[in-house]
């Protein structure tokens, strides 16, 4: 699939002006500066500084910024990504909390440090030299709000670091001990080890919510009917293949045919409890990690309702957030999904060249066609 940021690169300078800070799916003139350098074999430091003039509410988590164990920067060895098995964290993309923002004033500057070697596979390398880099974009929001309006892209310098890959090997062991057994696991569609029967069940209910209405918004989108939903989300037919390959393969999966890609859980199967959240944040819903192929359902997802029924207000369902999750996984939906934009207006916001990479697109849009939703 194409690659996220040189897309955001040129759609910022086409938008940049002052109306652009301040509308949903619009990015701001460039203002944030972002340096790496090495603190000592896998261990970054990452410098994020607000060179502009105006103060945002960045929204940190899933970045660089995020002490959970994020995928933080790309690392790459002969130009080929290293495997990692980085979390992508989901909450309630309709109230977003205060925990998840961090206050950036003109001037100000963020520094977070962190280990590579504790999510990226550095030690099954053909060698030690690896080019890390840091890109990707902040959702911001105004300073005291946690509305996000926009989205501010950012790149880094790039690292050449000549690793030790026995030190790495040892620090990745240390972050997940149970990543043999992980590997080894057989796949289920549900983990009954980690899930109660009630939970198994409700799960199952889901599922085939899942499978009906991905179905549905694949047919829908290869003949762009209704034209008007369509035109809100996608914009243009340009990549209805890789959109309706993702519906068909998220169905499938959630169907159970040509065998289960995904494991679901309700708990968190490591020795730490990613479902937690992090000291002084609010839980996710749920956590996909692509890796190893596995979704955990956290305490917030049962919450939920298992459907939402209405076009408004904004509210997360348990069938929504395991369709949003599913287009994380490239073994599932042909492409790894990305979260460019949450919600309706965000979503409704994006480009067409980032709406076929974004999560909450293909969720919302298969919701609102069920539910006869005008764009």
């Amino acid at each position: 699939m194409k690659a996220i940021f040189p897309a955001l690169i040129g759609l910022t300078v086409a938008g940049s002006g002052a109306a652009a800070s301040h509308a949903l799916g619009k990015r701001t003139p460039f203002s944030l500066d972002v340096t790496i350098h090495s603190t000592g074999n896998t261990n970054v430091m990452a410098t994020v500084t607000n060179s502009g003039d105006e103060g945002y509410n960045l929204y940190f988590k899933n970045t660089l910024l995020d002490t959970s164990a994020v995928d933080k920067v790309v690392v790459t060895v002969d130009e080929n990504k290293v495997p990692s098995n980085g979390l992508r964290l989901v909450f309630n993309r309709y109230k977003l909390s205060p925990t998840h923002f961090l206050k950036l004033e003109p001037g100000e500057v963020r520094q977070v440090e962190f280990d590579i070697a504790e999510t990226y596979r550095l030690q099954d390398s053909p060698h030690g030299i690896h080019e890390v880099s840091a890109e990707g974009y902040f959702l911001y929001a105004e300073l005291n709000s946690t509305q996000t309006i926009g989205r501010i892209p950012y790149a880094s310098n790039k690292l050449v670091l000549q690793i030790d890959q026995e030190q790495a090997a040892v620090v990745y062991e240390q972050a997940n001990p149970d990543y043999r057994d992980r590997d080894l696991r057989k796949r289920s569609i549900i983990d009954k080890n980690h899930c109660s029967s009630s939970q198994a069940y409700t799960i199952a209910q889901g599922q085939r919510y899942v499978t009906n209405w991905a179905q549905k918004a694949a047919n829908a989108v290869s003949t762009g009917y209704p034209p008007q939903l369509f035109n809100a989300y996608w914009k243009s037919k340009v990549y209805i293949d890789e959109i309706k390959t993702c519906y068909t393969g998220i169905a499938n999966e959630a169907a159970g045919i040509g065998g289960d890609k995904i494991t679901i859980a309700c708990r968190d199967t490591g020795t730490g409890d990613s479902c937690a959240g992090e000291a002084g944040e609010d839980p996710p819903l749920a956590f996909a990690r692509e890796y190893d192929s596995l979704m955990v359902l956290c305490p917030p997802y049962w919450d939920a309702p298992i459907i939402v029924n209405t076009c408004s207000p904004d509210q997360s369902s348990q069938v929504e957030t395991l369709m949003h999750e599913l287009t994380h996984f490239q073994n599932v939906c042909g492409h790894t999904c990305d979260d460019l934009a949450y919600g309706r207006a965000a979503s409704k916001g994006l480009p067409y060249s980032d709406a076929v990479d974004n999560a909450d697109t293909y969720a919302l849009f298969a919701q609102d066609y069920i539910n006869n939703c005008s764009g």
